[in-house]
């Protein structure tokens, strides 16, 4: 709703999701206002942004997997002893342990 110029309101309908009235950082125009991997809390991977494109949150140090433990986070699965052959004593479990 905008003013007329002449004591009255216009009513210029609404946008289409996933765009919003002024969501592109201008008034009583549609736009979106594209997430960022911090505001989604994505530490990697491709993630949408919530305006119809995809945001590359970037990789993972090693040992570490992105999405391995939880989606678009990075993480290390360890390995048991039965993946790694090992019957008996101590060894490394792939993710400095």
């Amino acid at each position: 709703m905008i003013a007329d110029g002449c004591g009255t309101t216009l009513n210029c309908g609404t946008c289409s999701q996933p765009q919003t009235c002024g969501g592109g950082d201008t008034a009583n125009v549609c736009g979106c206002t594209p997430s960022t991997c911090q505001t989604l809390g994505a530490s990697c991977g491709l993630i949408a942004d919530g305006c119809g494109t995809t945001l590359d949150c970037g990789g993972c140090a090693a040992p570490n997997t992105c999405g391995v433990t939880a989606p678009n986070q990075c993480g290390c699965q360890p390995k048991t002893c039965a993946a790694l052959g090992v019957d008996c004593g101590s060894t490394q479990d792939g993710c400095g342990n």
